[in-house]
């Protein structure tokens, strides 16, 4: 069975929960422990990552099922600066290890990230690397709080063995604050998909309606706290609808008039949908230049890879890179022989990226939609 532990640090490290079996029960279990000791770290102190890491990876050697993966989620916004082994030790450790090593799936928070050797970490062990910037505004705790929602459900299907297939931000802006429809396309012949809605508030009387292609309901998989969670095996392919309404306070059935658009602003806080499927389309993504090389104005070679029982081509593809700056550039990626892609019409698409000159982090993020002999037309 599954298992999870939280390990917190400063200049010094603890665990607050061990490794143990995932239990959630409306009573606790271990995952309200995990939540319990998460909200209990106090940001304070210095950074010893090569400890915290260790600390993990130790915890994982003395209690995990080798039997089973082994991941590691590093959260930081800072650099090591103490520790008893340092980061780059861990790394050339967790690089040159005879026995089971945990992925190490980094996540980097804000500008002052070792981004560097977070990145290193995950390339060494078969994990991914995230940067989250953090926002300003009268949302921005909202915003970072789905922006890492978004991260940890990332990591998830990387995990499961996954296929994202949809994401969004809302609300939508369509002209109705009060309720969105949000319109998820999926493909055929997908074994489950994972559909997950995050949110950082809605009343408890407006739980949202997940409905198949026939109209027909389906009831959430989980529903906890500012998190609603539907696993559906054999997915009907078409279009499914989530509904996302919001009570109006003082409103309590539909014969009573509710406000007008042009009184009120938007009654939906932020939210986010995402969807993963477990398909015989897959698509892997790669970039050319190992991590050392990747310093500003290096032009970096953006590669993918789509496979059903074999090569897939004739699919529209797509990159779309947020820069540091926050800005977003889009990048065509082509299978034409052309473009440090291989052969033509071989199931690899690339192009490259030439505008790095600002130093940061890059977020990658591409989407492919074409036809499938197998699964019929995929996102």
């Amino acid at each position: 069975g599954d298992m999870l532990g939280v390990v917190t640090f400063n200049a010094s490290t603890a665990v607050p929960l061990g490794l143990t079996a995932w239990t959630d029960a409306p009573s606790g279990g271990s995952r309200q422990d995990a939540f319990d000791a998460i909200d209990g770290v106090t940001a304070t102190g210095g950074t010893a990552i090569g400890d915290a890491l260790r600390a993990g990876w130790n915890e994982l050697d003395d209690h995990g099922d080798a039997a089973h993966d082994w991941g590691i989620v590093l959260l930081s916004d800072g650099m090591e600066t103490t520790g008893s082994e340092s980061f780059d030790s861990l790394i050339t450790a967790l690089d040159e290890a005879s026995g089971k090593i945990p992925a190490v799936h980094a996540v980097a928070v804000g500008p002052d990230a070792d981004r560097l050797r977070m990145q290193r970490v995950a390339n060494v062990t078969g994990g991914t690397y995230q940067a989250v910037s953090v926002p300003t505004g009268a949302l921005q705790f909202e915003v970072l709080q789905l922006d890492l929602d978004a991260r940890y459900r990332m990591i998830a299907t990387d995990i499961l063995g996954l296929q994202q297939n949809f994401s969004l931000l809302g609300p939508l802006n369509d002209g109705n604050e009060i309720s969105d429809v949000v319109q998820i396309p999926v493909e055929g012949s997908a074994a489950e998909m994972v559909l997950s809605l995050s949110y950082e508030y809605l009343t408890a009387t407006d739980t949202p309606v997940l409905r198949r292609p026939n109209g027909t309901f389906v009831a959430p998989f989980k529903n906890a706290g500012r998190h609603v969670v539907w696993r559906v095996p054999n997915p009907a392919q078409g279009t499914w609808t989530l509904t996302i309404a919001y009570q109006v306070p003082g409103v309590q059935d539909n014969n009573e008039e509710v406000p007008s658009p042009q009184e009120v602003e938007e009654f939906l806080p932020p939210y986010l949908v995402q969807a993963s499927l477990r398909s015989n389309v897959t698509m892997d993504v790669f970039l050319n230049a190992p991590v050392e090389e990747r310093t500003p104005g290096v032009a970096i070679g953006i590669v993918a890879s789509l496979t059903d029982t074999g090569p897939l081509s004739g699919a529209a593809v797509l990159a779309a890179i947020e820069t540091p700056s926050g800005a977003l550039l889009n990048r065509t990626l082509y299978d034409d022989g052309l473009h440090g892609d291989g052969a033509a019409n071989d199931g690899i698409y690339a192009n490259t990226f030439s505008q790095t000159a600002l130093p940061g982090s890059y977020n990658v993020t591409v989407e492919a939609n074409g036809n499938s002999a197998l699964s019929g037309p995929f996102t």
